[in-house]
Order: structure tokens, then sequence, then C-alpha cells
């Protein structure tokens, strides 16, 4: 996800283009391997927590509803840009996996990597993990007869949720700078 997150370029966190949503699709880098790769990176992502767990009903549980869920977005996305660009998307999909990458297909992006995009499109996603990992160590230790607190996920929770909201806090001040222009150009 931080991967696709760095090279893809006109897209928001969620995949959908935010400037002209008729301009393209990405066909390049983690996008020429497989067709959904920031679904498969945040499921991917989020198994680690349900992993820590131990709790095999609950991480089976938290797959299959991933799937279903995941499932449903990637369907109706895949409907969309099938109505919107038609034959051309037709033959990309063919030609690329839903599910496991083929990886032999890899073509590189053609844009640069942006470490600052890359963090501002995954920071939000990377604090939320950290911070179910926080959780679930201070609960394990919680429950230990020796507890022995882990500070490092303080540590990097601390700044990644500083991160958050300071590109979060750019991002209303660069908001609100256009509404002022927009309104004294009246």
């Amino acid at each position: 996800m931080f991967y696709t997150n760095g090279y893809s370029e006109n897209t928001s966190i969620y995949g959908k283009p935010q400037q002209d949503i008729h301009a393209g699709f990405h066909t390049r880098g983690a996008y020429s391997v497989l067709r959904h790769p920031v679904y498969h990176g945040t499921i991917i992502m989020w198994l680690g927590p349900a992993l820590v767990t131990g709790n095999l009903f609950f991480i089976i549980s938290f797959v299959l509803f991933c799937c279903i869920f995941f499932e449903r977005i990637m369907l109706a996305e895949e409907r969309y840009l099938k109505k919107t660009f038609g034959l051309k998307y037709s033959r990309w999909a063919q030609n690329v996996p839903i599910i496991i990458p083929k990886l032999l297909n890899f073509k590189k992006p053609d844009t640069a990597f942006s470490w600052k995009r890359a963090y501002k499109k995954s920071t939000g996603r990377l604090a939320l993990v950290l911070t179910a990992f926080f959780t679930f160590d201070v609960l394990t230790q919680l429950m230990a007869l020796k507890p022995d607190y882990n500070i490092l996920y303080l540590l990097v929770l601390i700044i990644s949720i500083t991160g958050t909201l300071f590109i979060e806090l750019q991002n209303l001040i660069q908001n609100a700078g256009s509404k002022k222009k927009k309104f004294s150009s009246y």
C-alpha cells in the first residue's frame, strides 16, 4: 500500500481520482501485477493485529469479513471502470489478476516515487494499525504476571499520530486558503 501510494499521482487514499475522473486509470507499478493493490495491502496490514490475537476463530472471521467487504467494493469499482473506459479497461483487466499477483507482468511506474506522497496517503492507516498493536500490547501486559511494556510501540505510535495530525492540519490550512481565494474573486 505504501509503495502504491508513493507512485500514485492523482489518486486519493481510497483510490478514487481527485482531478479528472476520466483522465485514465493506473496500469503500471503495483497495478501491473494486481488489479486492486491498495485493498490487498489494507487486508494484509490489518491481518497483523488479527494474528496477534492468536484466536483462530477471530482470524478466520476477520479474513472472511475482509474478503466479502472488499469483494463488493472491487466489483462496483470494476463495473465503474468498465463503463468509463470500456475496451481499454477490459483488455488491461484480462491480463492483470484480481487476487494472486502476477509478478512477471510488472511494468515500472511512469512517475517517480514520492516519500511525502506515500506517507501522506498512508499515515492515517499506519496510525490505526500502530494503535491496534499498541492496544494489544498493553492488554497483554495488563494480563501478564510480570508486565514488560514495549515503549517502542508507544514512541512509533506518537510519531505516527503526530504526523497524521500535522498532515491533516496542513490540508485544512490549504483548503481554507483556497476557499478564501474563491470568495475574494467575487
